[in-house]
C-alpha cells in the first residue's frame, strides 16, 4: 500500500478471546490494501485478558490505524 502512495485511517473492528488473542477482524473503511494491511497488523496484536469479575471475558472492541505516506528518498 505504502508503495502505491495510499494513505489514510482504516478502523478495524475485532473480537478477543478470553486469552487476548484476536479471532475474528473487519476493517470498516478506507483503501482496499491499506484494510487488509490493517486486517493483518490487527490479527497479529496481542492484549491483555479482559476481566470481568476476576474472570476472562471475551469482547469486542475498535483498532484504528493511520497510514502515512512516507517521503521519497532521493
Amino acid at each position: 500500500a505504502g508503495m502505491r502512495g495510499a494513505a489514510g485511517t482504516i478502523n478495524v473492528s475485532v473480537v478477543l478471546d478470553e486469552n487476548g488473542t484476536v479471532t475474528a477482524a473487519g476493517a470498516e473503511n478506507g483503501d482496499r490494501a491499506l484494510q487488509q494491511a490493517a486486517r493483518n497488523a490487527a490479527c497479529k496484536a496481542r492484549f491483555n485478558p479482559t476481566l470481568l469479575s476476576g474472570k476472562p471475558v471475551t469482547v469486542t472492541g475498535k483498532i484504528v490505524y493511520n497510514f502515512a505516506m512516507s517521503p521519497r528518498r532521493p
